[in-house]
């Protein structure tokens, strides 16, 4: 993920050096730069003259091209050098680019996905960069935001647009394509989301106020974009130990080195396997050894036990022992986590009781597929629910 950081500064230092050959250094305006700066997974670009092209990196994008990320797959897009696009897995959109690299005017249209935008220097007063979606567009000069767009059952469109830095105006797309007038822009601030929601009778907010950010949404490569982010000088309203925790709650700790103890274990497996009957020589202190320490139970206060004179190694005593335990196993009730995912990202997590059954979520990740689950069933262990698309 940190490539596209060196790989941006090599750019603009080899356009610096060739600035005298093709007269950058004059007041020509100079020709825009949509190239594809990383690309983990699979990706295809649409162009109108060609047809679909396999995606890759250093390859040069156009104005009008649609580009579809597959699932598990991630890009990132370099504009002009001072605008970084990630397109997480599952995107779809089409990219408009026009003007000049000093008067630009770039506008993603995104169907679905998720596209994290980083404008690193403030736009001219010429330049314009829009994100819009199915039910609403969102204008920015210069800022850190991410636009997710999902679909439910019914074919309805939902919306969500988080400010990590600057501020973004939101304005509703209607259904019949008129835009909100420009003075009822909603400005949402850095460290805010909004949520918009949109079928074929009405484009809205919902809930009508600004929430905190739902960190549960990004996408680890989101998180890790955002981390990069900040080591290009964006000021974000979550710290990179913030990003770490979020990290580790949402998809675990990173793999560790073998404990010593396995190591041990394998080397007297490898002794063993090229000499025959060297176990015998080995010194005792490499072999693992297993520790078994049986549960001890200590009774309650002014319980059966402590008043019976602290009489101990008789059958009643036992009994009672197990009689406690039995209990204590009662009063604690066991949960299990519950995990949505779609294209190998994190959609929707819960947590049920066991026995119970878990309900379907009311919203989906794409317009049409199904969740692979028989929710008539009841969970009993840790679950992974997965998403189909038809």
């Amino acid at each position: 993920m940190r490539r596209w950081i060196k790989t941006g500064l090599l750019t603009t230092l080899l356009a610096l050096c060739l600035a005298p050959l093709t007269g950058c250094g004059r007041e020509e305006e100079s020709y825009r730069l949509i190239e594809v700066m990383e690309l983990e997974g699979k990706a295809t670009v649409d162009r109108e003259e060609t047809g679909q092209l396999d995606a890759y990196e250093n390859m040069r994008l156009e104005s009008g091209d649609h580009v579809s990320v597959a699932d598990n797959s991630s890009m990132i897009l370099n504009l002009d050098d001072d605008k970084y696009v990630l397109l997480e897995s599952g995107t779809r959109m089409d990219l408009v680019a026009e003007g000049t690299k000093e008067n630009s005017r770039t506008t993603i249209h995104l169907q679905e996905g998720a596209v994290l935008n980083h404008l690193t220097q403030k736009l001219s007063e010429g330049s314009s960069y829009e994100v819009t979606a199915p039910n609403s567009t969102m204008a920015v000069r210069g800022t850190v935001f991410r636009v997710e767009v999902r679909y439910d059952e019914n074919g309805e469109s939902y919306t969500y647009v988080t400010v990590l830095e600057g501020v973004v105006g939101t304005r509703l797309i209607f259904p019949d394509g008129t835009v909100e007038p420009l003075e009822k822009e909603r400005q949402i601030p850095m460290g805010m989301q909004v949520n918009i929601r949109g079928d074929a009778e009405v484009s809205e907010y919902y809930p009508y106020e600004m929430t905190e950010i739902d960190f549960e949404r990004f996408s680890l490569e989101a998180l890790e974009f955002l981390k990069s982010c900040i080591e290009r000088g964006a000021e974000l309203s979550v710290t990179e130990e913030e990003i770490d925790d979020w990290i580790k709650i949402l998809y675990g700790e990173p793999e560790e080195d073998e404990p010593e103890e396995e190591a041990e274990e394998d080397l007297v497996e490898d002794l063993v396997e090229e000499e025959p009957g060297a176990e015998a020589a080995l010194p005792e202190l490499i072999l693992p050894v297993e520790i078994t320490q049986q549960p001890v139970y200590t009774a309650p206060e002014n319980s059966g036990a402590a008043s019976s004179g602290g009489s101990s190694g008789n059958s009643s005593g036992s009994e009672t022992d197990e009689e406690a335990t039995e209990e204590t196993t009662e009063e604690t009730t066991e949960t299990c986590t519950v995990e949505f995912t779609s294209g190998g990202t994190l959609f929707y997590t819960v947590t049920v009781e066991s026995g119970s059954m878990v309900s379907e979520p009311s919203l989906c990740p794409t317009a049409s597929g199904h969740w692979d689950y028989d929710f008539g069933t009841a969970v009993t262990e840790n679950t992974t629910i997965r998403w189909v698309e038809e």
